[in-house]
Formats: C-alpha cells, sequence, structure tokens
C-alpha cells in the first residue's frame, strides 16, 4: 500500500527574493531524482490525484508537488 506524505517540497536560500528562486518543472524534478544513486533502484514518476494535485511517486511513497491554487501551467 502506498502512503501518502503531505509536505510541501520548496527550494531556496535564506530570505531568497522571487529573482533568486529556481523554476524547475515537473520532468525536471523527476530527471533530478533519477540520477541520484541512492533512488536508481526506486520507481519515480508522476501522477495526479483525484483533487488534481500533481503527485512525485518515489517508490511506496507519494508526495503532493502542488495544489490546485498554486499550479502554473506555461
Amino acid at each position: 500500500m502506498k502512503r501518502l506524505i503531505k509536505k510541501s517540497i520548496t527550494a531556496g536560500h535564506g530570505s531568497a527574493t522571487f529573482q533568486d528562486k529556481c523554476i524547475f518543472s515537473p520532468s525536471d524534478v523527476v530527471a533530478l531524482l533519477g540520477q541520484i544513486e541512492e533512488l536508481q533502484k526506486k520507481s519515480i514518476g508522476l501522477a495526479p490525484d483525484k483533487d488534481g494535485n500533481l503527485l512525485l511517486i518515489v517508490g511506496d511513497n507519494q508526495y503532493v508537488m502542488t495544489d490546485k491554487a498554486q499550479m502554473v501551467f506555461v
């Protein structure tokens, strides 16, 4: 059974301003995680949940990457 972990995933450095923040696409995050040696034996992917959130799936764990209010399509 997969367990859902409700945590925000953010990256930043101290009191970063808007211009100092990096933006990664979901596929960039999956590609980056796929290069981490400790995660190479785990399945890594993305999937929507029933509420329209984007989930990052690593092995048996699911992480909410966004919610509908924060999701931006470019």
